[in-house]
């Protein structure tokens, strides 16, 4: 017990001082491996010791505490293309508004959580705008910035003065020109031939809810980590003794790793719940043993046909 509680200290003095980390280096600096590593950052997690974030590096987040967000800014580049475009243009102007986005600036800025705080706006008729904060500006900045943005109906001024009652004369250009026959697109047989018909792709939302429908599983919330690859739900499922919540992960993968396991498991942590991994794949026989011998109760795991 003495060995496991120094442990924990070591590791969140070593976060202290050089955070945000991956488990990796915590495990190295104070010499024991990456499953004891990362399971002692799961209970900083789960004691608010320690903090993680939905962005990953190398499969992993990082781990920080309270005041070491704005080390996070060095870890922009480890983004995607597109996620990582919308959070500099973030960056830079501080406040967007969603309704000027193009669509795929809007799904990035919900994808970078760590970076792009949601903001909702209720103008005077009613009507609830969003607007996206960056993450390191404060509540009354952005209030301003926000109230520099919206521009009030009153203020705008429309000189209709010259444009009333004054009919325009419109023009019609008719052509007479003769009908042009229809000539019959040319099949190319080599082309046709060659066609084959697209493999279906498993569609791991649909399977994720046949699943709860089949269980009376109520879903709370969801967020998609990789389209088609990673959801995570909160869900309430029911039992004996009424409904519990739980965090729910499907994930399209082959095979699940110990290392694996306690990723998922500290993300439900975080939330302070149990967790459930659906999958099509498989756990390790690693990851089995390290769930009976260590998250017996706590993580259950489900593969999906």
């Amino acid at each position: 017990m003495v060995e496991a509680k120094e442990l924990r200290d070591k590791i969140l003095a070593f976060a202290t001082l050089n955070g945000p980390i991956l488990p990796v280096q915590a495990s190295k600096n104070v010499g024991t491996n990456i499953l004891f590593g990362a399971a002692v950052l799961s209970e900083l997690v789960a004691g608010g010791k320690v903090f993680f974030t939905n962005m990953k590096i190398g499969g992993s987040p990082l781990y920080y505490i309270k005041g070491q967000e704005p080390k996070l800014q060095s870890f922009i580049n480890h983004l995607s293309e597109k996620p990582k475009k919308a959070c500099l243009d973030l960056q830079e102007k501080k406040i967007i508004r969603d309704h000027e986005c193009e669509a795929w600036e809007r799904v990035a800025l919900r994808e970078i959580k760590d970076f792009a705080f949601p903001i909702s706006v209720k103008h005077d008729d009613g009507t609830i705008e969003t607007f996206w904060k960056w993450y390191l500006v404060n509540d009354e900045e952005a209030k301003k910035i926000i109230e520099s943005l919206v521009v009030k109906k009153e203020e705008i001024n429309v000189d209709t003065e010259e444009t009333e009652d004054k009919p325009k004369e419109v023009k019609q250009e008719i052509r007479d020109e003769k009908p042009q026959p229809v000539k019959e697109p040319i099949k190319d047989e080599k082309k046709e031939r060659k066609k084959k018909p697209k493999k279906a792709t498993k569609d791991i939302s649909s399977m994720a809810f046949e699943y709860f429908e089949k269980n009376s599983i109520r879903v709370i919330s969801s967020s998609v980590i990789k389209k088609n690859k990673e959801i995570n739900y909160t869900v309430e499922i029911p039992s004996e003794i009424g409904s519990l919540s739980y965090m729910v992960k499907i994930k399209d993968k082959a095979k699940f790793t110990d290392s694996d396991v306690i990723i998922a498991y500290s993300e439900a942590q975080y939330g302070r719940l149990p967790m459930l991994l659906l999958s099509t794949g498989d756990l390790t026989k690693k990851a089995e043993e390290y769930i009976n011998k260590n998250l017996k109760g706590y993580f259950l795991f489900k593969k999906l046909e």
